[in-house]
């Protein structure tokens, strides 16, 4: 029933590349959910408090602003800006040498920040 069969190219079964790289997945998923939930409830809640007002319409036009932009653009462009420029956060991977739980954070920002997919 779950057999997906088999990767030539990496010599393990499918199902265990699957597994593998379930549990990161998942932690992604959840942290940009969570993220897009709160943000998106601020964010209306705090423009909907402010109609009419200059506060109110500055949320409004960079919400537009973020919906009107495509998605990969400002995600390479985050990646260059705070990581590449700034070196604040990781360009890249999960797991880094000497990364402890405490910094497992600092890995999920820009990906959970960018990864959320608007419907078409």
């Amino acid at each position: 029933m779950l057999d997906f069969g088999y990767s030539y190219r990496l010599g393990v079964p499918v199902f265990d590349l699957i597994m593998d790289r379930l549990p990161a997945t998942l932690l992604l998923t959840g942290t940009a959910f969570v993220l897009s939930l709160v943000l998106g409830i601020v964010a209306g809640s705090m423009a909907a408090a402010r109609v009419k007002k200059p506060s109110g319409s500055l949320i409004m036009a960079l919400a537009l602003v973020f919906y009107a932009t495509p998605l990969f653009w400002v995600a390479l462009m985050s990646v260059v800006v705070f990581s590449v420029y700034l070196g604040w956060l990781p360009a890249y991977g999960l797991y880094t040498v000497g990364l402890a739980i405490q910094g497992l954070r600092w890995c999920l920002i820009l990906p959970s920040t960018w990864c959320y997919q608007r419907p078409p």
